[in-house]
């Protein structure tokens, strides 16, 4: 609808600077919304349909709301539950019989409405199912790298265990014989005839169960 329509409709119609409670505000927000593409606001509204701005300021947030939608496309579902639907057969009334053609451009544009709301809720479902898909396949992913973890830490114990027995039985010569080790894996500097035990925790940890005393290793055991 042009403007310049609405304007002539609104002179017929109320006085511009009667009241509007908040109820008939949004029934006409809703049919003006319908018919221009035009970002709206108080002033804008009070060209339109005569009714002053101070009134079209009671319902700002709908107004904030409705710009806001067709700049995003997104529908704001607790909004629009608090939104009245357009009143068709007052529609009817206004453009039938003297504007036939804007009434068919109105319903098209409500089929249209609806055809798109109907695209977003499809992309929102498949989006959804989607992201329930993926959020099962990374539970899953993560159960498996948490086990993965779990072993290898059963590993580093295990290996940790075992390196600390290596270590120790190697001081022994007979033990290195039964064992097949070849030599002292443990290193002592040349005219260091001791170890102390802070140097052998730095170097060999878990080795050392009492860490309250000295341990002497001979050089050539």
């Amino acid at each position: 609808m042009k403007n310049n329509e609405i304007i002539r409709h609104r002179k017929r119609g109320k006085p511009a600077n009667e009241s509007f409670n908040r109820e008939n505000l949004l029934v006409k927000l809703r049919e003006i919304s319908l018919v221009t593409d035009e970002t709206l606001n108080a002033n804008k509204l009070e060209k339109l349909t005569g009714i002053k701005r101070r009134n079209w300021n009671k319902v700002k947030e709908e107004i904030d709301y409705i710009n806001h939608s067709r700049q995003t496309g997104m529908v704001d579902t607790n909004t629009i539950r608090s939104f009245p639907l357009p009143n068709i057969e007052e529609i009817f009334e206004l453009y039938f019989p003297q504007n036939p053609k804007k009434l068919k451009e109105i319903f098209q544009s409500l089929i249209d409405m609806v055809s798109k709301m109907y695209e977003k809720v499809l992309i929102f479902e498949k989006t959804k199912e989607n992201a329930i898909t993926a959020s099962a396949e990374q539970a899953r992913e993560i159960e498996r790298l948490r086990n993965e973890l779990k072993q290898a830490k059963a590993d580093i114990e295990y290996y940790k265990t075992k390196y600390d027995e290596v270590c120790g039985d190697s001081t022994y010569h007979s033990k290195r014989e039964i064992l097949n080790i070849p030599k002292n894996v443990i290193h002592i500097p040349k005219g260091q005839k001791k170890l102390l035990t802070l140097d052998f925790q730095e170097q060999f940890g878990k080795i050392l169960l009492d860490s309250n005393k000295e341990i002497f290793i001979k050089k050539n055991d």
